[in-house]
């Protein structure tokens, strides 16, 4: 059966905003929290600055979430996703529940690639950066290799 998307409540912005959007690439996830059974959609903007400006835009999210009729499902802008996590990488995306993990910000997208290592604030709409784990003796430590991709919490 086919249910059409209407978006609604969308943010405010100012068309030199929706320019900056439009300059760079988007990535699309659709995010199940099994543990709420909410849906969201999320629009991923990055972007790629040529070497020699020696300077990176930081990602900008979108995020809808689903509500449900009968007739249609509405994804509905929000800036607050409550006690989730929402985690992005070239994997499938998932969430946790940032009170099931400590040291994980509520709130917040989780994303990595090969071009970002970090955690946006969906609150405060903003980016820090997160550095890979080190390994090996101290003051000879190296940084470790790794692969874009996030695993997904199991149950045992």
């Amino acid at each position: 059966m086919f249910r059409q998307m209407i978006f609604r409540d969308l943010p405010e912005l100012q068309p030199s905003e929706y320019q900056l959007l439009a300059s760079g690439s988007r990535e699309e996830h659709w995010v199940q929290s099994s543990s709420s059974g909410e849906s969201f959609f999320v629009q991923w903007y990055s972007y790629v600055s040529p070497p020699q400006l020696g300077k990176k835009r930081e990602p900008v999210f979108m995020v809808y979430r689903e509500e449900e009729t009968t007739e249609n499902s509405y994804m509905c802008y929000t800036e607050d996703i409550g006690d989730l996590c929402i985690f992005l990488s070239e994997s499938h995306p998932f969430c946790v529940e940032a009170s099931s993990c400590p040291g994980l910000e509520p709130n917040s997208i989780y994303l990595i690639s090969h071009e970002d290592f970090a955690v946006y604030s969906l609150a405060t709409k903003t980016c820090r950066g997160l550095k890979p784990p080190k390994i090996g003796p101290a003051g000879g430590e190296i940084q470790t290799p790794f692969l874009p991709y996030w695993i997904p919490p199991l149950s045992v």
